[in-house]
């Protein structure tokens, strides 16, 4: 691996009230869930601070070093997600990470595909009802 991008996004100090309709129940913010308002500023420090935290873990140990402890807390595992990379898209269960941090996702034919990138949405999840 050459170069990885990392995109993430957070809600830090929205109330319940100005997430759009349609994200009730799905998503909520850092402010909403504690009760308390938090400095962006020093957020994101503490989030540059563990991603350097495991930049160098992944630097001195490879990806071997951090993707067991991560897997734990990969709430895509086990759902219906859609993951496009620019030339395919796989639908499918989430259904494990490799080694390498590769997605891997079942899909309706029972075939297992791994994506490397991509930007991957989680879907509806109909309780386990097919891929």
């Amino acid at each position: 691996v050459r170069y990885v991008v990392l995109g993430i996004g957070v809600n830090v100090n929205m109330e319940e009230h100005d997430l759009p309709p349609g994200l009730a129940g799905r998503a909520t913010s850092l402010r909403a869930a504690a009760g308390r308002g938090f400095g962006r500023g020093e957020l994101l420090r503490h989030v540059l601070e563990a991603l350097e935290e495991d930049y160098l873990a992944l630097v001195r140990g490879g990806c071997g070093a951090v993707v067991p402890r991560l897997v734990p807390l990969c709430e895509t595992l086990g759902r219906r997600v859609r993951v496009a990379d620019g030339r395919r898209v796989i639908a499918g269960r989430a259904v494990g990470i490799g080694p390498h941090g590769e997605l891997r996702v079942r899909g309706g034919d029972g075939r297992v595909e791994e994506a490397v990138s991509g930007d991957a949405t989680l879907l509806e999840d109909d309780a386990g009802a097919g891929p």
